[in-house]
């Protein structure tokens, strides 16, 4: 995950001895990282937008959901009027 390479970074980072650019597993845990964070940088986005079109999607439903709402609870009410509208 992201959080375990950051940390692998930080330790290879903070034990490097000398020139950190002939270091080539350090540079190769970063190029690493780095496509690592650009997957999840794309995901997200992905994420974000699906999230737009289902909260679309959502809302044209509301009011269909709002009327069933109403039926049912009027329905409910019903037997409050006369006895003769209870239902099982």
């Amino acid at each position: 995950t992201l959080a375990q390479l950051e940390a692998l970074l930080l330790e290879k980072l903070a034990n490097a001895e000398g020139d950190i650019l002939d270091d080539t597993e350090l540079i190769l845990s970063l190029e690493e990282a780095k496509k690592t964070s650009d997957d999840v940088k794309e995901k997200v986005v992905f994420a974000q937008e699906m999230e737009a079109k289902i909260n679309e999607t959502s809302e044209f439903y509301r009011p269909t959901g709002s009327r069933g709402s109403l039926l049912f609870f009027l329905l409910c009410d019903l037997c409050k009027m006369h006895t003769f509208y209870k239902y099982s």
